[in-house]
């Protein structure tokens, strides 16, 4: 996702469970420039679970959950798997979703090799870029549970706007 385009901007990107998978700096500010060209001034960029808020949480390597609908049932895993660049924070994750919709069961899962961004960096490179500003951060999809106050933090959401 560093390079892409779209012929009409948009006034909302969404980018799913730390799928951005960049690696390097430039990486980074190569997505926030696509991105940018993507929306329309004052459109959002909502990120969820990219900035790293689990630092003093060493041991969470692993996370799951399972979601119920009706007759749907998803259990997703997300894994560490290897870290491959201590300096970098490059490592290698693993995420898969078992979904059983009305006795039917599919298995979709995903290695990638992505680097680890934390809050700090996270804004600097934002305002490195010069096209976003920072409106918030929030715990478990909760706009009524800043990151900032969370005892433990889970699925963090990470919400930007793209400057007129």
């Amino acid at each position: 996702m560093r390079y892409f385009s779209l012929e009409t901007p948009v006034d909302f990107v969404y980018t799913m469970i730390s799928s951005l998978y960049s690696i390097t700096t430039d990486d980074l500010l190569s997505h926030f420039a696509a991105v940018a060209n993507a929306l329309n001034p004052g459109g959002l960029y909502f990120l969820d679970w990219y900035i790293c808020f689990q630092w003093d949480e060493p041991s969470r390597d692993y996370y799951s959950w399972t979601i119920e609908r009706g007759e749907v049932k998803i259990f997703v895993e997300y894994l560490r798997e290897a870290v491959i660049d201590r300096v970098a924070q490059i490592g290698k994750y693993k995420c898969s979703m078992d979904v059983l919709d009305n006795g039917k069961k599919v298995r979709l899962e995903s290695v990638e090799v992505s680097r680890v961004v934390f809050p700090q960096e996270f804004l600097l490179l934002l305002e490195k870029s010069g096209k976003f500003e920072f409106i918030g951060w929030w715990n478990h999809w909760n706009f009524d549970a800043p990151v900032e106050k969370a005892e433990h933090v889970s699925r963090p959401i990470t919400v930007i706007r793209r400057l007129q």
